[in-house]
């Protein structure tokens, strides 16, 4: 993705988008050569693939938005787009074949049970702010994203130590490893 998407925190129609529509699926990018290599350096169950294969996500909400989540290292944070509004597509890259949620070899259906069909009802982005960061761009390091529905949570994080080295696992909330949120700052939009 090119470095002027921004963060979630600069992008009100996008939480709005989040927060007043139904999510019906989850997917990511579908690249067989990555999954075979990351498999060949990892010792992962086929069923943990989408949970953690990847460094973007996107979110496909009852309206026809589609949005898109990455990392990005020059914000060292996670920056969020449209790829499709009402329906329609908005960038050139965003009709690559993705792999859902609940995908019959590499997904879990119920680990996300609890998102799909629901609304989110809380959006909070975690930033550890460096003065390097503060300098560069207003919504760097951004470093995850915990959106809440009634009965699940999905959250985003950029980096850290977890089951499996990857770059943006999806994970629950209760699945953060120790410490990950030590000296981040919380803003709920």
């Amino acid at each position: 993705m090119s470095d002027f998407l921004n963060g979630l925190t600069l992008e009100k129609d996008i939480v709005n988008s989040l927060k007043n529509n139904k999510v019906i699926n989850l997917t990511r990018p579908y690249l067989e050569f990555g999954i075979r290599k990351y498999k060949e350096k990892n010792n992962i169950q086929d069923k943990d693939i989408f949970t953690y294969v990847g460094s973007c996500l996107y979110i496909h909400l009852e309206n026809g938005d589609i949005i898109g989540f990455e990392t990005n290292n020059v914000k060292d944070s996670i920056l969020v787009w449209f790829a499709y509004k009402d329906g329609i597509q908005q960038g050139s890259n965003e009709d690559m074949e993705k792999i859902p949620y609940d995908h019959s070899k590499y997904g879990n259906r119920e680990r996300w049970t609890g998102l799909i069909n629901e609304h989110i009802h809380s959006i909070k982005v975690f930033t550890r702010k460096t003065p390097e960061g503060i300098k560069s761009f207003v919504d760097s390091n951004e470093k995850a994203i915990l959106l809440e529905s009634t009965n699940c949570s999905l959250l985003l994080p950029y980096g850290g130590s977890f089951e499996y080295r990857t770059v943006m696992p999806i994970l629950k909330l209760e699945e953060a490893p120790d410490g990950y949120f030590d000296g981040m700052q919380v803003i709920e939009l």
